[in-house]
């Protein structure tokens, strides 16, 4: 399949610096037990009344471990949920690995030009991460959304240039696992 990259929109982009963090739009509760990641987010741009920013919307099916979700939904639950955010008009949409490069290009092609980004989920080995991102980039996507693989990680500096590399520089996985590996040695576990 063609790789192909959806530009991030105009609306996006423009967001200053000086706005105050984005306002999160949760479809879940505060109390709600939280497992693992859900599936799909939906990103928009807000202003009004003077003032800009981001509102995020989350589309979990339920709480349990994506790997249960995948096996009970397969992979039309990652795609009608990202799908659903392109059509409710989301700027970016952040979606889950769905376990191949293919089935990204699925994912990207399901959200119909808006920009599809890759969430970390759980802590990820540093190749699986970098691989993934990769098989991701050459579908279409834009970017990542990692937190917890990077503010877990032994060197966050390193990984966070490790994915830059992989998504900006269009680096192979397998380079940069080498550059990493040179500036933060994983040590004996």
């Amino acid at each position: 399949m063609a790789a192909h990259s959806a530009p991030i929109p105009a609306r996006v982009r423009s967001i200053p610096a000086s706005v105050s963090p984005p306002r999160a739009v949760n479809s879940t509760t505060a109390s709600a037990p939280r497992r693992t990641a859900s599936s799909t987010w939906a990103i928009w741009t807000i202003s009004g009344a003077g003032s800009a920013g981001l509102a995020e919307a989350e589309f979990p099916t339920t709480y349990a471990a994506v790997e249960q979700l995948n096996e009970q939904y397969g992979f039309e639950y990652l795609r009608r949920n990202v799908r659903l955010c392109a059509e409710l008009g989301a700027d970016i949409v952040k979606t889950n690995w769905p376990g191949d490069g293919d089935a990204f290009a699925r994912l990207v092609e399901a959200a119909a030009g808006i920009p599809l980004v890759l969430a970390g989920g759980s802590r990820l080995g540093d190749r699986e991460l970098l691989g993934r991102m990769e098989a991701a980039t050459a579908a279409g996507g834009i970017g990542c959304s990692v937190g917890r693989n990077i503010f877990m990680h032994r060197s966050p500096e390193a990984i966070t240039r490790a994915l830059s590399r992989v998504i900006r520089e269009r680096w192979s996985a397998d380079k940069a696992f080498a550059e990493l590996q040179e500036a933060a040695p994983e040590g004996p576990a």
